[in-house]
């Protein structure tokens, strides 16, 4: 059994100061980058044992991508995947479908 902690996405305000002072195509590239971050989801993930790791996952991905990369990253083949709330993961559902959300 794996249990899914969310974490928070936190920008400094001194990165946001560092765009609104660059170039435009600088501009461009943190805008793209920032992009990035709003599609992908940043989790971490923790055995029974205590051992856990962070990931992150697109959210287009599905729940089966994050039981692959945390039985990769935690070097264990795990079973199946359960939410905070205790309710299993379905691994045909996209990430965005799961319920499990940043924050």
């Amino acid at each position: 059994l794996l249990v899914v902690f969310l974490t928070n996405l936190v920008v400094p305000a001194t990165e946001l100061a560092k765009f609104a002072m660059d170039p435009e195509s600088k501009r461009r590239k943190l805008a793209g980058e920032a992009q990035e971050v709003v599609n992908t989801l940043h989790l971490n993930v923790s055995l029974p044992s205590g051992r856990s790791a962070s990931l992150s996952l697109p959210l287009d991905g599905s729940v089966l991508d994050l039981k692959l990369a945390a039985q990769q990253s935690l070097g264990q083949a795990l079973l199946r995947l359960a939410a905070p709330d205790g309710r299993l993961l379905d691994p045909k559902k996209h990430l965005q479908d799961s319920g499990l959300q940043d924050g």
